[in-house]
């Protein structure tokens, strides 16, 4: 699983979810912060983990909040 490659799919999914343009949602952005919820982001993991066929403990789902942590996740996952 390539880095790059990782990166931008989940930022699509996540882009798709929040409804922003591509320059509103850098890697390492706070879901938060760029106008996500605890539903919008339980959303996200859910087809993060569809899309990659990987299943995130509930300790760890709880703790990402960027597109970032889900993809050093994933790659520590691989």
């Amino acid at each position: 699983m390539e880095l790059e490659s990782t990166r931008g799919q989940v930022r699509g999914i996540a882009l798709e979810i929040l409804e922003l343009d591509d320059a509103e949602l850098p890697a390492d952005a706070d879901f938060y912060e760029v106008g996500g919820d605890s539903l919008a982001l339980l959303e996200l993991i859910t087809k993060v983990e569809k899309h990659f066929g990987v299943r995130f403990e509930d300790d760890v789902a709880n703790s990402l909040r960027s597109v970032e942590d889900i993809v050093r996740e994933l790659h520590a996952a691989a």
